[in-house]
């Protein structure tokens, strides 16, 4: 990833706020939680 790609995340997580942090947790407990069925 670049800095480039990575500005651009931290600014859309600036500008949604909370709902981003929660749309980004959600996206990494919905991983988290794929590879785990995976893993078992």
């Amino acid at each position: 990833m670049s800095g480039d790609d990575l500005d651009s995340i931290l600014g859309l997580l600036l500008l949604f706020g909370t709902h981003g942090h929660i749309v980004v947790d959600a996206g990494a407990l919905m991983i988290a939680d794929e590879s785990g069925s995976k893993l078992m």
